[in-house]
């Protein structure tokens, strides 16, 4: 579509997740460099990446509701049309008991219900992943490394090719291995404020919340 544009990121995957047929059109690329600054690997400058390919025309229409309230699951919001965030309990140190849960919530979904709905996301707060598309794409696709946080139901494998049922489930949840979460210090955004207010010409480049756009 020559109008589409990833700037209006919600325009961009709407186009997306209403051709994209998975797991068909699901590539994962492992073993492979990443940004020094992706902390979803373990390990520095090596991990996954998983790519999204689609083209033709539309074969579903997204839903905006949830359908159904699956196991374990304490939390769930819609972040837009085929896509659902969900919450978790958080990491813990016992990651056999974690990988449970996603076991469990993945298990209890009945795939004919969720035919509409592309993607789930698994995470400790659906309310906030859902807050805005960039707080759905910084949450998702940070938090993730697609080797090991992809998962569908009724995993199986046809030769080489990784097949599932349903939509994808994305565990975007915090991992041991992610850094603190960075914190604003509100000094430092009211000096910031100030020097905004006294250069007009600067706030273009911020949005209504005071991020560099």
């Amino acid at each position: 579509s020559p109008q589409l544009s990833t700037h209006n990121l919600k325009d961009f995957f709407y186009h997306v997740f209403t051709r994209i047929q998975l797991p068909r059109d699901l590539l994962i690329l492992t073993g492979t460099t990443i940004d020094t600054l992706d902390y979803s690997s373990k390990v520095l400058n090596f991990g996954s990446k998983a790519v999204f390919v689609c083209a033709g025309p539309v074969c579903r229409q997204l839903s905006t509701q949830v359908p159904e309230q699956l196991t374990g699951v304490t939390d769930t919001a819609v972040v837009m049309p085929g896509v659902v965030a969900i919450t978790l309990p958080h990491q813990t140190g016992d990651l056999d008991h974690q990988d449970n849960l996603l076991s469990l919530a993945i298990n209890s979904l009945n795939e004919n219900l969720w035919q509409n709905i592309v993607l789930i996301v698994v995470c400790d707060q659906a309310n906030v992943v859902s807050q805005s598309m960039a707080d759905f794409v910084w949450h998702c696709f940070t938090k993730s490394d697609p080797c090991h946080d992809l998962h569908g139901k009724n995993q199986r494998y046809e030769g080489k090719r990784w097949l599932f049922d349903g939509p994808l489930f994305i565990d975007a949840r915090s991992k041991r291995h992610h850094g603190p979460v960075l914190k604003p210090c509100p000094d430092s955004e009211r000096r910031v404020d100030q020097i905004i207010a006294q250069n007009p010409q600067l706030s273009s480049l911020f949005d209504q919340k005071g991020a560099k756009k």
